[in-house]
C-alpha cells in the first residue's frame, strides 16, 4: 500500500514491464499509471558503468553480452521466470546508483458514474520526463478535462468489456520478487501468496545455480576437439556431415534444438543465410518422430543438413555433449577446435 492523490492505493507493479498502477483501496478505480525505471541515466554514462553493467548480466547468464541490444534480443527468448530475475537484477543495481525515476506518470481524478456501474475519470494529468543532456530534464505536463459526456447504447457493451475477475480465473503475480500463478479467489489470504512467491524465488535460484553448471561444462569444451560428440548411430537428414577437405575451409556452426522449441525456430532464417561463412550444421535431440523433424525442416525451409542424435540414455547430454538448453550453438574453427558458444547471435558476434 502506497500514498498516491491523497488516498491509500494498492500497488500493481509489472517487473517486466516496468509499470506502475495505483489502485483506491476505498474506491477500487484507478487512481495513476506510471512508468518506473531504475537505469543508466540519459547522459555522463561511464565506461564503469558499462562494465559493471556487463559484470551483472555475466553473472546472471554466464555470457559476456557485448551491448544492450544484443542482451535485450537474449532476455526476450528467455522464459518469464529468467526475465524477471535477470530485470530484479539490473534494477537492484541502478536504483542503487541513479534511484527510481519515474519517466511517465498519469493521475486520473474526479471520476464520475457515467451509466450504472461505469465510472469514468473527467480529469487526467499527464506528466513526461524528458532528458536535456548533462544530467538536466525538461517535466512536460498536459492535462485533459472532460467537459460532457454523451451516453450512448454502446456503455453496456462497454461494461462487458471490462476485466471482472471471476473466481478460478487464471492470475500471474510478479509483485514479490517472482512470477507466480494461481486461481483467483477473493478470499486468498496475502500470507498464501507470499509463500508461494518464496517457493518460486528458491526454484528460480536453482534454475540459476544449474544453469551455471551448465555453462561450466560447456566451457571446459573450448580448445578441444570433437572427440565426444556421437556421430555414430544417428540419422543424417536433409544432407550430410562435411568432407574433412570441406571443413579445412570455413569453420562449421554446430545448432542444436528440436522441433517444438519455440525460440530455435527464430534462428532458422539467420541459419539460411550463414552457408558463405559457416559450414552450418543443425543437431535435434533423440527422437523417433523422424517425420515430424522433416516437417519442421520443411517448413524452415533449412538449407543446411540435419542430425539427428542417437538416444545415449542421458538426457543431459546430445550426441555426446552436455547441451542442455535450447537453442544452443558450437562454433568449431578449421582445425576443428570448439572455439566458443552461446547464442546464434553470440557466436556470429564473436566472429
Amino acid at each position: 500500500m502506497e500514498m498516491f492523490g491523497g488516498e491509500r492505493c494498492h500497488v500493481v507493479h509489472s517487473h517486466v514491464r516496468s509499470e506502475r498502477l495505483y489502485i483506491s483501496a476505498k474506491t477500487r478505480r484507478l487512481r495513476g499509471w506510471a512508468f518506473v525505471v531504475g537505469s543508466f541515466p540519459n547522459a555522463d554514462i561511464t565506461e564503469a558503468d558499462k562494465n559493471r553493467w556487463r559484470e551483472i548480466a555475466k553473472e546472471g547468464t554466464e555470457q559476456d553480452f557485448q551491448d544492450m541490444t544484443t542482451y535485450s534480443n537474449w532476455l526476450r527468448q528467455q522464459p518469464v521466470d529468467v526475465q524477471v530475475s535477470m530485470v530484479d537484477r539490473m534494477r537492484e543495481w541502478s536504483v542503487q546508483e541513479w534511484g527510481l525515476k519515474i519517466s511517465q506518470l498519469h493521475r486520473f481524478s474526479n471520476y464520475k458514474e457515467i451509466a450504472p456501474g461505469c465510472w469514468l475519470p473527467m480529469s487526467i494529468e499527464a506528466s513526461l520526463r524528458k532528458g536535456r543532456g548533462e544530467g538536466r530534464y525538461d517535466c512536460v505536463k498536459t492535462v485533459m478535462t472532460v467537459t460532457k459526456v454523451s451516453v450512448g447504447n454502446g456503455v453496456e457493451a462497454l461494461k462487458g468489456m471490462l476485466p471482472t475477475p471471476r473466481e478460478g480465473d487464471k492470475v500471474i503475480d510478479s509483485r514479490l520478487g517472482a512470477t507466480v500463478r494461481y486461481p483467483f479467489d477473493p478470499d486468498r489470504k496475502e500470507m498464501e501468496i507470499q509463500k508461494l512467491a518464496a517457493a518460486q524465488r528458491e526454484k528460480d535460484q536453482r534454475h540459476l545455480t544449474d544453469k551455471a553448471a551448465r555453462v561450466a561444462d560447456l566451457k571446459k569444451l573450448i580448445g578441444l576437439g570433437l572427440g565426444k560428440l556421437t556421430w555414430m548411430g544417428g540419422i543424417w537428414l536433409n544432407g550430410r556431415l562435411p568432407s574433412d577437405a570441406d571443413l579445412r575451409k570455413k569453420p562449421m556452426l554446430l545448432h542444436f534444438w528440436f522441433k517444438e522449441c519455440g525460440p530455435c525456430k527464430n534462428d532458422y532464417p539467420k541459419l539460411n543465410k550463414l552457408g558463405d561463412r559457416f559450414h552450418v550444421v543443425g543437431i535435434h535431440i533423440p527422437t523417433k518422430d523422424l517425420e515430424g523433424v522433416k516437417s519442421a525442416i520443411e517448413k524452415g525451409k533449412m538449407n543446411y543438413p540435419t542430425f539427428v542424435a542417437p538416444d545415449l540414455g542421458d538426457p543431459s547430454f546430445v550426441a555426446g555433449l552436455p547441451v542442455r538448453e535450447f537453442p544452443t550453438c558450437l562454433l568449431v574453427d578449421k582445425n576443428s577446435r570448439i572455439e566458443s558458444f552461446g547464442s546464434l547471435v553470440d557466436v556470429i558476434k564473436r566472429r
